[in-house]
């Protein structure tokens, strides 16, 4: 369903460019279920099409599939990693093979500062995230 990536920025990126270098860690989103769990800003309840885990699956447009952080194999580990700026780079449908009219559209990203406190527990500060355009902007409760 999804690849997700943790990258070093590239070098002379601040976290603002969404220019990323080598991979940290990835993870890959594996699904039980593609159902229309979360409306997006401005659409309608009843236009939920895909409401079963059995039959027919999907995400329609206008529509968030949504999984709980505690969900298995949710996460990336990059224990160990110094300090520095690195990017989430999320691509969905990494290997095409769902049929969408533009495959172009998949990547996004979030930039972010790992720090470490005086105890050595690592703490993160977002920096930026990619472009975002279309009505679900603003909206993604996982960025």
């Amino acid at each position: 369903m999804a690849l997700f990536e943790v990258r070093s920025a590239a070098p002379g990126d601040d976290g603002t460019g969404g220019r990323w270098g080598p991979v940290l860690g990835t993870s890959v989103k594996e699904t039980f279920c593609l159902i229309d769990y979360v409306p997006a800003d401005g659409t309608k309840p009843e236009s939920r099409a895909h409401f079963s885990c059995f039959g027919d699956q999907g995400i329609s447009v206008g529509w968030i599939d949504q999984y709980h952080h505690s969900t298995p194999l949710q996460d990336i580990d990059i224990t160990g990693a110094p300090t520095g700026v690195y990017y989430l780079v999320s691509k969905a449908n990494p290997v095409e093979i769902f049929l969408e009219s533009d495959y172009a559209n998949n990547v996004a990203w979030t930039s972010f500062r790992l720090l470490r406190e005086s105890s050595g527990n690592a703490k993160i500060a977002v920096i930026s995230h990619s472009p975002c355009t279309g009505d679900l902007c603003g909206f993604s409760t996982n960025r």
